[in-house]
């Protein structure tokens, strides 16, 4: 900083020294001129030559610094010579006025002025030139100096002794410069840096607001980018309810442009009662500083600018924007009329069944379970109808026929039901309705009701060229049982309505203690049986299974038991039911096919060839045969216990297979392919035996007792037995006759040719412990063709190659 306040000095110092010589020489020109003529000595002189020698020669010493000054300005060498030529050209002065003591100002002027370089060495160094032409001119030349012949001679050291001291006054006073320059220099680097941290710190603080604006306006732009892409319109207002700011949605759902908005109340976009309550909601909040609208999303109405009135969802927050006193209110509004549309339209579809406009289960039974809730001391019952022979319909006349039918009753339902809102129909599926009667005056107008519905629905339908007659089955279930569950009630409507099938259709029955039992007894059955195999309750029993040619075991078949803590030995025929209806089937038919294999293999490791099955068979439900990981089941039962396929025989009856053709034989020739026996269970008793025999993959027909039973008495039957065994045969099919009672049956299905047969004649259906002393025994008893038939019994046997039959007489 010193170096450069110096630098600067002596440019200004040069600069004002060449104006100076310049204005020097130039008077001096305008006096040697003007005023060289005259003499200072005596009163008239001639001009002097050596006034105009003095003056080229000051105009000599005074171009040197004028060129260094304009060539090198501020150097050091430049100095110098300024110094030298401004002494030597105020010498040259007091030379040209004669030694004139006045001339001498001019050479302290100078000096003063090289001062101002603050740099003593020139003053030093003219100090001594001063000193040396003082010296020189006053011992050889006095009048020179001083202008008058002075007698003193020493008067030329008094001039030296004075110049020599001025010339230190000027040094000290320099040095004082300086070193106040020093300070001063000082002083500035201080404030210099002080000003350049400052300014640091002001340009880093303007790159942070610099940058901080950046941001903010990005953050802006990216928020109004935000706000003007969102499909749902954001919506700003202040405490009074102005609009501050709107994005570009709102023409879309409110059709006010977001400028045309902005500065409008927010109630231009209320209808009624909103508009009228919204000015005390705002003074309600600036009075509380509370809102039930702040936080949570909140379905309201709003107006659009025509006037139209829709549904929208409402989320709004404030926000509180620093420096101001007052927050603001975000508002986010969803226009939600087509999706209230959507979930009206779900509803209607989650409680009203598609077909025929009714209330569905889902609906019934929520308005079965609010008439129990209510208790009220209000008289309620419940109908389930189901129609009779609608399957029928269905199946001779077509699905399309069936579902006209079934919109028909509904009218009907609804025609005859409307006269009072206290009475709800619905259809749960199928062909089966309910209708929930409330506000009786006693229970039994639900019988008067009944008996209405009853003669209605068995009137005739006329659906397009078919003149269709049905009548309904119909079970009552009255308030006045005290249901706490609306499926408990409806469950109770089902059971009375099968007990009027049962009683001939066309009729209703009402639920009573009787039924309650039944009810009672259902739920405990169907209670246990979820638990049953957990708490290892199921057993198998097995029944043998006999060749009628040589007597001995062939096979057993695999029958359930289950052994109740409380209700003891429970048959099949008890829960077999149930378990189809809650699905426990499923579960309960695959620990039947693993536990049989598992038998099955335990007699093949333990027992001898003699006195071991050859197969086992396992009867499969229409729910068991149609799961989807059933085919897997099998497999895996098979691998696990490591049992041929073959000895495996899966037993289905002609109904399961009828009911869903296409799906059967899908799983049933995957089950060939595992190599799994295929037989059809209780044969004969179908409508299509016929078309089973010849489509799907079977292996053995097992016929069913009720021709067994009738074969000694109707004649008809034995010819038809005959006829089912000779197809078998055609067919390669083996025959199992079930429900071999006494002898004479097993006489007459020997003399027929049937191979195999099974019933209570041979064995009941025994512990798996008990299957080998059985097989043992019938190694030491063989039946002999014809044994067991007794003496003149007499038979129906049609004749070979004859279409007509003919008697003849067996003896032993």
């Amino acid at each position: 900083m010193l170096r450069q306040n110096q630098f600067v000095n002596n440019f200004a110092v040069d600069r004002l020294f060449v104006g100076l010589m310049v204005a020097q020489w130039v008077t001096a020109i305008a006096a040697a001129i003007f005023i060289s003529p005259k003499t200072w000595i005596g009163t008239t002189s001639a001009t002097y030559l050596h006034v105009w020698t003095v003056m080229l020669l000051g105009g000599a010493i005074s171009s040197l610094p004028v060129f260094l000054r304009l060539k090198y300005p501020g150097q050091t060498f430049t100095r110098y010579v300024i110094a030298v030529a401004q002494v030597l050209w105020s010498l040259l002065l007091i030379y040209l006025t004669g030694g004139r003591i006045e001339t001498y100002f001019h050479i302290f002027v100078s000096l003063a002025f090289l001062s101002f370089y603050r740099e003593w060495r020139l003053l030093a160094f003219s100090a001594i030139l001063l000193t040396v032409n003082q010296l020189i001119l006053g011992v050889l030349w006095p009048h020179s100096v001083y202008g008058v012949f002075i007698e003193s001679p020493l008067r030329w050291f008094e001039h030296t002794i004075w110049v020599i001291f001025e010339v230190m006054i000027l040094g000290i006073c320099c040095r004082r410069s300086q070193a106040e320059m020093l300070i001063n220099a000082e002083y500035q680097e201080h404030l210099a840096r002080t000003n350049r941290h400052i300014e640091q710190q002001v340009q880093e603080r303007t790159r942070e607001l610099n940058l901080n604006q950046q941001k903010l306006s990005t953050t802006q732009a990216r928020l109004q980018a935000m706000l003007d892409s969102t499909l749902d319109p954001m919506i700003t207002i202040n405490c009074r309810g102005i609009v501050q700011t709107a994005s570009n949605s709102v023409e879309t759902v409110f059709g006010w442009k977001p400028d045309e908005l902005i500065g409008q109340n927010i109630k231009v976009l209320m209808p009624e009662p909103y508009r009228s309550n919204h000015d005390g909601y705002l003074a309600r909040y600036q009075q509380t500083g509370k809102s039930e609208l702040l936080g949570q999303p909140r379905e309201l109405h709003a107006m659009h600018r025509d006037g139209t009135v829709f549904h929208c969802l409402l989320s709004l927050w404030k926000v509180d924007i620093p420096d101001q006193s007052e927050p603001l209110f975000m508002g986010i509004l969803r226009n939600i009329t087509e999706q209230k549309r959507l979930m009206t339209q779900l509803h209607e579809n989650a409680y009203h069944d598609v077909l025929t406009g009714l209330p569905n289960r889902l609906s019934i039974l929520d308005s079965i379970q609010g008439a129990i809730d209510r208790n009220n001391g209000d008289h309620f019952a419940l109908l389930f109808l189901d129609f009779d022979g609608f399957k029928l319909i269905n199946d001779s006349l077509g699905h399309e026929v069936g579902d006209e039918l079934l919109k028909a009753i509904a009218t009907r339902l609804r025609c005859d039901l409307r006269k009072t809102d206290k009475v709800q129909a619905a259809r749960l599926g199928g062909d089966e309705f309910v209708v929930l009667l409330t506000g009786l005056f006693s229970p039994s107008d639900a019988i008067i009701v009944t008996e209405r519905l009853l003669k209605v629905l068995s009137e005739s339908y006329k659906l397009g060229t078919h003149t269709i007659y049905s009548s309904a089955s119909i079970g009552i279930a009255s308030g006045e049982d005290r249901f706490e569950k609306a499926s408990d009630m409806l469950r109770a409507a089902d059971m009375a309505m099968y007990e009027a099938k049962a009683a001939g259709k066309a009729c209703y029955v009402v639920f009573d203690h009787t039924l309650r039992s039944k009810a009672n007894s259902r739920l405990q059955i169907e209670n246990g049986l979820r638990q049953a195999i957990e708490l290892d309750e199921l057993v198998l029993a097995y029944q043998p299974i006999i060749s009628l040619e040589t007597g001995r075991l062939s096979g057993v078949e695999a029958l359930l038991r289950w052994v109740h803590p409380e209700l003891g030995n429970v048959y099949p025929d008890k829960f077999i039911s149930i378990a189809e209806e809650t699905g426990m089937i499923v579960p309960i038919g695959r620990w039947v096919i693993d536990e049989a294999c598992r038998q099955f293999a335990d007699w093949q490791h333990s027992q001898s060839v003699a006195t071991r099955p050859l197969c086992v068979h396992v009867n499969v439900s229409r729910k068991q045969l149609l799961s989807s990981d059933f085919v897997r089941t099998v497999e895996q039962s098979l691998a696990r216990h490591a049992i041929p396929s073959g000895c495996l025989h899966l037993e289905v009856t002609e109904s399961v297979i009828m009911e869903d053709p296409a799906a059967t034989i899908a799983v049933l020739n995957q089950l060939k392919q595992l190599g799994v026996k295929i037989d059809i269970d209780d044969f004969g008793t179908g409508y299509s035996s016929l078309s089973c025999l010849q489509d799907f993959p079977i292996d053995v027909l097992k016929i069913d007792r009720t021709f067994v039973a009738n074969i000694g008495r109707v004649n008809n039957f034995a010819a038809l037995l005959q006829a089912i065994l000779a197809l078998a045969d055609n067919l390669n099919l083996q025959v199992v006759a079930e429900g071999i009672e006494d002898a004479d049956q097993l006489a007459l299905l020997q003399a027929l040719g049937c191979e195999y047969g099974q019933g209570y004649f041979f064995a009941k259906p025994m512990p798996p412990n008990e299957i080998p002393v059985f097989a043992s025994s019938r190694l030491k008893k063989t039946i002999r063709k014809f044994e067991a038939l007794p003496r003149s019994l007499s038979m129906t046997i049609p004749a070979k190659n004859v279409n007509q039959p003919h008697k003849c007489e067996v003896e032993v």
